[in-house]
Parts: C-alpha cells; sequence; structure tokens
C-alpha cells in the first residue's frame, strides 16, 4: 500500500486534461526504474482502485512492464482491467499487450497471443487485434506476415463487431505492403456469413472515401470546356421592342416636315 498523501499527490498530478498517452507511458517507464517490482506492482493495485481514469490508465502500464518478471499481472490485466468501462483505459490496454510482446520477444510471445486471441471477453481479443497494429511492422511478423494473417482469420467472424472492425483495420494495414496475401486470404472467406462479409468490407475499405468522387469531378472538366465553346445564342426580340423601332422612325419623319415649313 502506497502512502496515501503521495498517492493523492500522483493522482492529482496526472488527473489533467491535457496529459497524453505518451506521457503516462513515460511515467510507468520512470516508475519502473525508480521503484522494486514490488513497489511498482502495490501502487499499480492502488491506481486502479481511483475513479480517475488516468490513473487506472498509468496502473495498466504499470503491469505492461511488470509482466514480464510478475506473471500475476497479466491475470489482472485479462480479468480486471479489460473489464474497465472508460474505452480510454481500453486502448492503455492495447498498447500494453504491444509492451509485453515487445519485452518478451513477439515470436516469444506467440503463446499469450493465441490465448489472448481465444479469450471469451472481446476486450482481451481486441487488445491483442488492436494493440499489434501494424502487425507487419513487428519483428517476427515482418518478415512473417503469413504468421499474423492466419492468426487474424480467426476471428473474422467474431460475435462482437468491436473485435471484427479491428480485424477489418488490422488485415487493411497489412494488405498496403502484402496486398497479393491478404486478398488471396479473403478469397477463401464463406461470404455467405453476413459477419464475414462486414469483416471482408472492412478489410477492402478505401482509406480517404472523399478520393473516388474527386474523379468524377475531373471528369467533368472537359464537359464544362465543351460547353463553352458553343456559340451563344441570340436573344429574341420582345414585340416591345420591335413596336419601339416604327415609333423612333415616325420621330424622324415629324422633324423633318417641321424643317420645311419653317423654310
Amino acid at each position: 500500500m502506497v502512502a496515501k498523501t503521495k498517492l493523492d499527490a500522483l493522482i492529482q498530478k496526472i488527473s489533467k486534461a491535457s496529459v497524453s498517452y505518451p506521457q503516462l507511458q513515460r511515467l510507468a517507464e520512470q516508475t519502473i526504474k525508480k521503484e522494486s517490482p514490488l513497489k511498482a506492482l502495490d501502487l499499480a493495485k492502488d491506481l486502479l482502485e481511483s475513479p480517475v481514469y488516468q490513473a487506472r490508465m498509468l496502473a495498466t502500464y504499470l503491469l505492461g512492464h511488470l509482466a514480464g518478471e510478475m506473471p500475476e499481472t497479466l491475470k489482472l490485466l485479462r480479468q480486471r482491467v479489460s473489464r474497465d468501462p472508460d474505452y480510454r483505459v481500453q486502448e492503455a490496454l492495447a498498447q500494453t499487450v504491444d509492451i509485453i510482446c515487445a519485452k518478451a520477444g513477439y515470436q516469444e510471445s506467440l503463446p499469450l497471443i493465441k490465448d489472448w486471441l481465444g479469450d471469451d471477453n472481446p476486450s482481451v481479443r481486441r487488445a491483442v487485434t488492436e494493440g499489434l497494429r501494424v502487425w507487419t511492422a513487428r519483428p517476427y511478423f515482418k518478415t512473417n506476415p503469413e504468421a499474423a494473417v492466419n492468426l487474424l482469420r480467426g476471428l473474422r467472424a467474431d460475435e462482437s463487431e468491436y473485435v471484427r472492425r479491428s480485424i477489418g483495420a488490422a488485415l487493411r494495414d497489412i494488405a498496403k505492403k502484402h496486398k497479393t496475401l491478404v486478398n488471396r486470404e479473403v478469397k477463401t472467406w464463406d461470404l455467405s456469413d453476413k459477419k464475414i462479409q462486414q469483416t471482408k468490407l472492412l478489410v477492402s475499405k478505401a482509406p480517404g472515401g472523399a478520393k473516388p468522387a474527386a474523379k468524377s469531378k475531373a471528369k467533368a472538366k472537359p464537359a464544362k470546356k465543351a460547353a463553352a465553346k458553343k456559340p451563344a445564342a441570340k436573344k429574341p426580340v420582345t414585340k416591345a421592342k420591335a413596336k419601339a423601332k416604327p415609333k423612333a422612325k415616325a420621330k424622324v419623319k415629324s422633324k423633318a416636315k417641321a424643317k420645311a415649313k419653317r423654310r
């Protein structure tokens, strides 16, 4: 148990809205270097009890750094943190999965990755699928993209849309450099399943939906130029203008008669 005054001071320091994810991550790293594993674990447990979401985020990062030497932290992350109602804590959990895998090695973490991907809690499954993005930018998966695709394909029909969206985005990331691999995988999917249909749409969804519209505008420009070449139609003479012309002639005749009389 951390001294209450010290704990309160820490929570007050990090409870400002301007405190970012990277700042909390750096604070977690500094704490791990400064404190013993037991003290850091006690601090994490105390922070988890706080109603301040930044405190629970910091606790999550601390638990991730301790996972290699204190396996009980994995249980806290999986059973406690994954049930936190705040989405920012869930994002911190996803980032923490990457911290754990980076410290232990991504290939060495495959048993953990597979285990979490098979968890009953969608937040645990999503922590892996989202936390390791971009999968093929990580060591091991960078040279073994098929391994990443094979792990992700297992959740293409996940019951949770929350997870399916993450799967679609993760495969779309991979397709940027391994398009043939992802296309070959997607072609094998049974699209009679609506869940799989949705995941496929998410995989093939083009980033920046406004681009196709820009093309259609470009095509429209020549049509505008062609329209400009057409000769302007002559304006029809209105009846009022047509009647006005004889009146003008009549005025000229009357002036001429007036001059003749004077003479």
